[in-house]
């Protein structure tokens, strides 16, 4: 008897052991085909995950995530199963984020949980994954469905450049501002937005705006350049610029909500730069010479001619128009302008070569001082012949000496 008792609690103990080892070895049964099954899924429809460690698609800051495990066997349902969910954060979270729950399933073989993503901490952007597990017949069966989490829409850059798309940073008024922003949208559908472009100059005053909408963002994280352009009025106060650019659900007006936070970019407002293109005909130069020249909007460019010898100014031609024959002229740099100086030859009359000058008013002078001694010399002779006629001579010898005698 007691041989027997003892064969029996050996008998016994091998049983338990090698339930032990069975359970200690029991495998994950991942849902495959006929038999037990879980499946996770979410509410993101079309893209909601169903089917084998399908992704679902993604959410955004403030929404709800709700987690579904169907239950089955044989693709029936099975009701009050307990389902034991596991949802992980992103991996390169500070917060190591991790939540379990274990929840029956409904009548129609579902479990469902559910947590809402921060709308103050962008930590919990990137890739989640939800893990659910299930035992039927002695089985464990599991199922996940991974997610990503961040700005659905998101302006990932704003820059400023010229007309050729190149990166510029300074920009003059009255002119044009060229503004390009890269979107993605890290969802897997398409999704539509209103974009908005919004200047203000470095005093906070508004510059210029403006607004495109039934913008196509395409899924799947792929970059959308857009370019915009917008006019800088000679009102914008010249120094640091600032643009913002928004992405709205649609206009605000109809009921838009923003997409993610707006993103800015500065650039600099110069004057306006005007060029002043100066031309000469021969016979003169001018001040400042022949050439183009830049100055701001506003600037009155001072410009003289200097004629050449036998040459005169005739006139001053402004974009075409003639605006005098002064040596010296004003620009107003109110735009770009060509001035032209137009010379001529001295009007025709006597002609006298600078050689004769050289030779003849030696001459003349010479000539002139001659005639003058000459004329003085006669004078003085005829002066002393009157005086020996008429003097106290003529009166000793009682004779007229013109006379001969009477």
């Amino acid at each position: 008897m007691r041989h027997k008792s003892g064969k029996l609690a050996v008998t016994l103990g091998m049983i338990v052991l090698l339930l032990g080892l069975t359970s200690t070895n029991m495998k994950i049964a991942f849902s495959e085909g006929a038999g037990g099954n879980i499946d996770l899924f979410t509410q993101k429809e079309p893209y909601s995950g169903k089917g084998s460690n399908i992704r679902s698609d993604a959410f955004g800051p403030g929404e709800e995530v709700q987690i579904n495990a169907l239950v089955t066997y044989n693709e029936q349902p099975l009701q009050n199963y307990l389902v034991a969910f596991e949802i992980l954060g992103p991996a390169n979270s500070a917060e190591n984020i991790t939540l379990h729950r274990v929840l029956f399933t409904d009548g129609a073989g579902i479990a469902t949980t559910s947590v809402r993503i921060s709308v103050l901490n962008e930590t919990t952007f990137g890739e989640w994954t939800a893990i659910g597990n299930v035992k039927i017949a002695e089985l464990t069966f599991q199922d996940t469905v991974r997610f990503k989490v961040g700005w659905i829409v998101e302006i990932i850059s704003v820059r400023t450049v010229n007309e050729d798309y190149l990166d510029q940073d300074s920009f003059m008024r009255e002119g044009y501002v060229g503004i390009e922003v890269v979107l993605r949208n890290i969802a897997m559908t398409e999704k539509i937005a209103t974009l908005t472009i919004t200047i203000y100059d470095y005093l906070n005053v508004y510059v210029n705006s403006t607004e495109l909408k039934d913008f196509t963002v395409l899924p799947n994280s792929i970059p959308i350049h857009t370019y915009f352009s917008l006019y800088i009025p000679k009102t914008a106060n010249v120094g640091n610029a600032t643009v913002y650019a928004c992405a709205y659900t649609a206009s605000v007006p109809s009921g838009g909500v923003a997409y993610c936070p707006e993103v800015s970019a500065s650039f600099l407002i110069v004057p306006r730069e005007y060029s002043l293109t100066i031309i000469t005909t021969a016979g003169g130069t001018t001040n400042p010479a022949s050439g183009t020249y830049t100055y701001t909007s506003g600037s009155a460019v001072q410009v003289t001619a200097t004629p050449n010898s036998y040459y005169i100014l005739d006139r001053w031609e402004l974009d075409g128009v003639n605006v005098g024959s002064a040596n010296v002229t004003l620009v107003y740099m109110d735009r770009n302008h060509t001035l032209k100086a137009v010379f001529s030859l001295t009007p025709a009359g006597w002609f006298v070569p600078y050689w004769v000058f050289w030779v003849f008013i030696p001459l003349i002078l010479l000539t002139a001082v001659l005639l003058i001694a000459l004329l003085y010399r006669r004078r003085r002779k005829k002066k002393d012949a009157e005086a020996f006629y008429s003097g106290w001579t003529a009166w000793y010898y009682s004779y007229d000496l013109r006379k001969k005698g009477r």
